[in-house]
């Protein structure tokens, strides 16, 4: 005998587990074949939980004859059951499928069945495959072809769409699977009920399974598969319409199929108090596009007859439902975490609780709801206000009677305010709300307040799914105190206006990440009322769309030394076009009066054509473009942050790479022009204002020495005489340039900057002359050119998708030109 043999079984057993854990089952199926006494003490490892890898490991269907795994697997497993538990079910569903020839025969080492402990079966062990085409096939079971299946397939066709002859033979295919996935999840578990620790039950079969409830007094988890169809998804109701005999029948379904889950655990409860402890519901993955979920008034009615969750730190939408179906006994004051995940909502079912439920988990360092009833965080502002209070009259009245030690003797004097210093508030640090309705948003300032010493993460998205009317205001930040710890803060109200409290961003001293979000389309200058500038020494990331973006203090960037992306936008009115408001407007809200914007042309608004401009009760802070942002990597400006650019700025930002400008109006009459002074920083330091446009051309010539990609949109007015000191000159660096409707510049004028930055490129005394080019990409809307001028300007039109001769311009480093706003046809230079 080998020495591993040799060894004790403990000490095997503790072999094995390793080799389990580092390897897989791999290294111990080769265990199986080494000696009888090595694979008797493998085996109970290798088939303790045999389905534990399949659900990961797909078919490989260039193989017409592979077979995945799970399918291997289970007719393994079948060939350890007697004859006599054939069906024609099985064997259909199973064709080379070869059983044991003995009734009964005496156990071997290799009864695999005698070890499994949980059996979680999916629809990956069933192959469609075997029931494509069953209509044609003469071997068809009867179950296939009675009553009861032709019923429930035709309801199937009904519920989901099956019009169609293709559409009706898939929902067949599933229809049967689902019945072949009965069959065999049955033969596998009837033998060996009695010892199973956890099982899957599909819910259309789960009356046989409650037939066998008292073998199942080991079973502690239950995974319910929904395999059949008990709800619509919206689109097929959008869609299709049904009968009432057809709505009649999907309701007895339901009813049915929800009596017959509930009894089940009433049963197993009684007879096996305590036992069960945890129960899933999953999707079978039958009906293609059309998932299925146990509803969640179900889904709690059957956690209330569990026991609770003992000291649980982490909850997940199920363990959520298991802890709210027994909030006084879950121990919810171990719960660390509550991560409700996408799916099905209504999580709260009892939403005059929910605060109760939360109020209780003391120790939730990190939440996250896809659902969030309104005035979920009350109690924890109520709290906080409360505990604040009794420390400040208990410090005065100490004060006052001149005995600092008499303070604790005060607070005994009244336990039932001195239990809100003696009952921390959660230390609350992470939190992700995330719903579709926008009522829970005034309750975001009770969040803020409550846990403003503990909170690092704030991530808010209530997306409403179309514009609104009249867009609803959410005011943020009022009464907010300083939260010194807050690192990230993002906010996305979707069709609503985020409106901000002035003096909120104050508070955050050391935010690193902030992105406020809304679709604000169209906005009076009138009605904006400024924040003020604030101190952000450690942000590195700063995105402003819609409202908050047009009420932001630029004098906040003279404080961000470490930014690295800045973004300030508005969301389109249609494809590609903004609102921007007439020049005049904009002059008046920044306090400008006079003729200063010389470089552009006005508009008139569509809304206030007729109305006198008002002035905005607060004016806005003046852009100067002066700030120092040495890291900053990445620039984004829309709208009138486009259109009043200065690029002097640049030169305050070594570290550009991208610039991204977008000033395309919907009125096509906001026309910024590019002239000599704008590459030049004046030298007079009045000239810092936002006009945009410099005093001078003798001054300091403006250099982006990083800048690799330029986006620019809108009306701009660039002269073929001022192309290459701007491409050239201001971007040394410049490789990918998109452009859409400028005005003023020629195709001729791209090109000739192109050759010539080609020939100062190759100009190189010292070794052989190169063809190198820093640019690569040339996008430029211009109108299609004929054959005769490409040729003349000495471009070659190479294919479109990726193909022809672009690809090898790419690969040597010439530049590509894109001619077209779709971007579908390549040129190259000859």
């Amino acid at each position: 005998m080998d020495p591993l043999s040799q060894l004790p079984l403990e000490c095997l057993h503790m072999i094995i587990s390793i080799l389990k854990e580092q390897n897989g089952t791999s290294t111990l199926a080769s265990l199986l074949r080494t000696n009888k006494h090595i694979s008797s003490a493998t085996l109970p490892f290798l088939y303790s939980n045999p389905y534990q890898w399949a659900p990961f490991v797909t078919q490989d269907d260039s193989d017409p004859n592979h077979v995945n795994i799970a399918y291997k697997l289970t007719c393994l497993l079948l060939r350890q059951l007697p004859v006599n538990s054939r069906t024609t079910m099985l064997s259909f569903a199973f064709p080379n499928l070869v059983l044991q020839a003995q009734p009964s025969s005496p156990p071997s080492p290799l009864d695999y069945l005698r070890h499994i402990r949980h059996l979680r079966l999916g629809s990956w062990a069933i192959h469609r495959e075997n029931f494509n085409g069953q209509r044609y096939s003469k071997n068809v079971p009867n179950v296939l072809k009675d009553q009861d299946f032709q019923r429930q397939w035709q309801l199937d066709c009904a519920l989901i769409g099956g019009e169609y002859m293709v559409m009706q033979e898939l929902l067949r295919c599933s229809r049967s699977c689902v019945l072949a996935f009965h069959e065999t999840n049955w033969a596998l578990a009837s033998p060996i009920l009695e010892q199973l620790q956890s099982l899957t039950i599909p819910v259309s079969d789960i009356s046989r399974y409650h037939g066998a409830v008292s073998r199942l007094a080991r079973l502690e988890s239950v995974d319910i598969v929904m395999d059949t169809i008990l709800t619509r998804p919206k689109w097929y109701r959008d869609e299709y319409t049904i009968t009432n005999e057809q709505l009649a029948e999907l309701i007895a379904r339901q009813d049915a199929i929800f009596r017959a889950m509930i009894s089940f655990f009433e049963s197993h409860t009684a007879l096996f108090p305590g036992q069960l402890k945890t129960a899933t519901f999953s999707d079978g993955k039958f009906w293609m596009e059309a998932p299925q979920h146990c509803p969640d008034l179900i889904q709690f009615k059957i956690f209330g007859m569990l026991p609770p969750l003992i000291k649980t730190k982490i909850l997940t939408t199920t363990e959520l439902l298991q802890s709210l179906a027994n909030p006084l006994s879950s121990g919810v004051g171990y719960i660390e975490e509550i991560v409700q995940e996408e799916g099905p909502k209504r999580w709260l079912l009892r939403p005059e609780n929910s605060q109760q439920y939360l109020q209780q988990c003391r120790s939730l360092k990190s939440l996250k709801l896809v659902e969030v009833p309104k005035g979920i965080f009350s109690w924890a502002a109520e709290e906080r206000r409360r505990k604040d209070k009794l420390i400040a009259d208990t410090a005065t009245t100490a004060t006052i009677v001149g005995d600092p030690y008499k303070r604790q003797e005060l607070l005994v004097q009244d336990p039932k305010e001195s239990a809100f210093l003696e009952h921390h508030l959660p230390p609350l640090s992470t939190v992700t709300l995330k719903d579709g309705t926008p009522t829970f948003l005034d309750d975001l300032d009770d969040l803020a307040s409550a846990f403003s010493k503990t909170l690092q993460r704030l991530t808010v998205r209530a997306s409403t799914l179309s514009p609104l009317p009249e867009p609803k205001p959410v005011l943020y930040g009022r009464g907010w105190v300083d939260l010194p710890v807050l690192t990230y803060l993002s906010l996305d109200v979707g069709y609503c206006r985020l409106v901000i409290d002035r003096g909120m961003l104050t508070h955050c001293p050391n935010l690193a990440t902030l992105a406020l979000k809304d679709n604000t389309m169209v906005y009076y200058c009138r009605d904006l009322v400024p924040c003020l500038p604030a101190d952000l020494p450690m942000i590195k990331k700063i995105q402003l769309k819609g409202w908050s973006a047009v009420t932001f203090d630029a004098g906040t960037l003279h404080t961000t030394p470490n930014l690295t992306n800045l973004s300030i936008t508005m969301h389109c009115v249609y494809l590609g076009v903004q609102y921007i408001p007439p020049l005049e407007e904009l002059d008046q809200s920044f306090g400008i009066v006079g003729d200063a914007t010389t470089t552009t042309t006005g508009s008139t608004s569509i809304a206030d054509a007729t109305t006198e401009l008002t002035a905005p009760a607060i004016p806005r802070a003046v852009w100067t473009w002066n700030w120092h942002l040495p890291k900053l990597k990445i620039l984004t400006l829309t709208v009138e942050f486009a259109l009043r650019f200065q690029f002097r700025m640049l030169q305050g930002c070594p570290s550009l790479h991208t610039l991204f400008l977008d000033s395309n109006s919907i009125y096509k009459t906001h026309v910024r022009s590019i002239t000599p002074s704008d590459l030049f920083a004046p030298t007079n330091v009045n000239d810092n204002n936002d006009n945009g446009k410099g005093t001078s051309s003798t001054g300091t010539r403006i250099v982006a020495p990083s800048l690799r990609t330029l986006t620019m949109f809108g009306h701009w007015v660039v002269s073929d005489a001022i192309l290459a000191d701007f491409l050239t000159g201001m971007f040394p660096e410049l490789q990918d340039l998109t452009m859409a409707r400028w005005s003023g510049c020629t195709l001729e004028g791209f090109v000739d900057v192109i050759k010539t930055a080609t020939a100062i490129t190759e100009a190189n005394p010292s070794q052989q002359p190169k063809r190198v080019n820093k640019f690569r990409t040339l996008r430029l809307d211009f109108p299609a050119a004929s054959s005769e001028e490409l040729l003349r300007l000495g471009l070659w039109k190479c294919g479109g998708g990726g193909y022809g001769k672009a690809n090898v311009a790419a690969r040597k480093g010439e530049p590509v030109f894109y001619l077209d706003r779709r971007n579908l046809i390549k040129y190259c230079l000859i």
